[in-house]
């Protein structure tokens, strides 16, 4: 029996001196690093935004809904189904007004919901002119107004100081 008490003793001394240091826990599970957000790119425009009013467009939706007006809280005013076709009257932020070929009614939808109908094709971007230049007539020496008025306006006075 004396044996058994240094046996247990020894134990508990050995175990008080490893204390919790001789247990390892598991190591906490470490998060993932979030991956680095998509650098932000312009949205692509729908190509039904660049056809000409009077175009033939097809509804490539299951079902889409024709607004009142232009935005999503606006009052739907029909619900459309695939391959409906419509005629674009025009066009704002990204929503057209339509008018449906079967009962010529009104509307707006959402231009990324539509396509050209066959046989039809994206216009290209309309390309703007530059604007044009105009050069008031020089003056004559001695810095004398001209005498006659350009033909589309008054003549402006001008005076500068020296």
């Amino acid at each position: 029996m004396h044996g058994k008490l240094i046996a247990f003793i020894l134990i508990a001394l050995f175990t008080s001196a490893l204390g919790c240091e001789g247990i390892q826990q598991p190591p906490w599970p470490q998060r993932a690093p979030r991956p680095a957000p998509a650098p932000e790119t312009a949205p692509t425009p729908a190509p039904s935004l660049s056809l000409p009013d009077g175009a033939l467009l097809t509804v490539t939706a299951s079902r889409l809904n024709l607004r009142a007006c232009a935005g999503r809280n606006c009052q739907i005013l029909k619900v459309l189904s695939l391959g409906q076709r419509v005629v674009k009257q025009g066009q704002e932020s990204g929503w057209l007004k339509v008018k449906l070929e079967a009962d010529g009614s009104e509307g707006w939808l959402g231009a990324a919901y539509v396509k050209a109908a066959e046989g039809q094709q994206a216009a290209p971007p309309a390309q703007t002119p530059p604007p044009k230049e105009e050069w008031a007539a020089p003056r004559p020496q001695g810095g004398a107004a001209p005498a006659e008025a350009p033909k589309d306006g008054p003549a402006v006075k001008e005076e500068f100081s020296k």
